[in-house]
């Protein structure tokens, strides 16, 4: 059981936060980490060269030595701004967390505890579940596996919770794992990039934790999936392929073959998403459909698939965003399991 300790050199963790024009959220994350009654880490704030000025923020918490602030950056984008923060961490776990994101009370203790109470886990993913405005009003939530707030899963373990727990990797935030057991950085590919790590990880050393409880409260309002059209000119999924081929093509074929069929080819709704973010609607969302198409031939006599690229092509981007609101504000709140969140309490 964990027990405050301070601050030590190196520290524990290293958050690693990777920041771009969230100077209007980055307070509420940076306090949400701040609060945790385990106290030996530090924050690493990597500004990618955003437009807005976070010297405010900075100003903010300046008596605070545990936020360490790279603001006079160029801009790499998404993925080389976050190996250049992990490049200047300097604690034993490296811990993912976005700038617009919260992290629940007693998040980092239960952290530590898990990695000391199980050696043989190098790596921890997590269920997290998003909002838009507020965490109160969450609008879809990931699976949790088994009954224990900690689990941990195996290449052996059932291909489905394997599935369950790779479907969570679409977020950066709560992924955490040794500094020392990396072998794979984050590559180009947006959408995966900040998963290759852990995945690895769980490839080379077979395991892999994983915590059922809601630590994490991920914003989705500001993602740059909304506001980034460019990263839309690589197909995703196609990016989540070579991502899969890349850890498990060659030591676990099955475990490839299952998620690229399972999990990456039957996300439709992923058109949705391309149709009102990408710079080319048309074109991009009928070749995300081939491609799950090609990955997963039995989507050709799905009736939601054709549905969904009809949807796509068809109805107006204002009337197709309003749409796709509705049925995640209004109609998701019947089907959301029950979320265990307790959100700190800032002055």
């Amino acid at each position: 059981m964990y027990q405050d300790e301070k601050i030590k050199s190196p520290p524990y963790f290293s958050i690693v936060m990777p920041t771009f024009n969230h100077v209007s959220t980055i307070a509420e994350s940076l306090d949400s980490i701040l609060i945790q009654n385990f106290t030996n880490f530090e924050i690493i704030v990597s500004n990618d060269g955003s437009d807005e000025s976070y010297e405010a923020v900075k100003d903010r918490y300046s008596a605070e030595p545990r936020v360490k602030w790279h603001l006079d950056q160029g801009n790499l984008g998404y993925c080389g701004n976050l190996r250049r923060a992990m490049d200047k961490a300097s604690g034993k776990v490296i811990f993912y967390f976005a700038s617009d994101d919260v992290m629940g009370v007693g998040a980092l203790s239960a952290y530590f505890d898990a990695f000391s109470e199980n050696p043989q886990v190098k790596a921890i993913a997590r269920t997290y579940f998003a909002y838009e405005e507020k965490p109160s009003i969450p609008i879809r939530a990931k699976p949790v596996i088994g009954n224990k707030q900690f689990e941990i899963i195996s290449l052996d373990s059932q291909l489905k919770d394997i599935k369950s727990v790779f479907s969570t990797l679409d977020q950066l935030s709560g992924l955490a794992f040794y500094k020392e057991e990396i072998r794979i950085l984050p590559n180009d590919h947006v959408f995966p990039s900040h998963a290759y790590p852990v995945a690895d990880i769980f490839s080379r050393t077979g395991v892999l934790g994983y915590f059922n409880k809601d630590y994490l409260a991920v914003r989705v309002g500001e993602s740059q999936c909304r506001t980034v059209s460019k990263i839309y000119d690589i197909s995703p999924v196609e990016t989540w392929d070579i991502f899969l081929r890349t850890i498990f093509m060659q030591s676990h074929p099955e475990i490839y073959k299952y998620l690229s069929k399972n999990w990456i080819a039957k996300n439709p709704i992923g058109l949705f998403q391309i149709a009102n973010f990408s710079q080319k609607p048309l074109y991009y969302v009928l070749r995300e459909w081939v491609i799950m198409c090609k990955l997963n031939p039995t989507n050709l006599l799905s009736i939601w698939m054709y549905c969904s690229l009809l949807m796509s092509i068809f109805i107006p981007k204002v009337a197709l965003i309003m749409l796709i609101d509705f049925i995640k504000i209004k109609l998701n709140k019947s089907f959301i399991r029950k979320i265990f969140f307790v959100k700190p309490e800032f002055n």
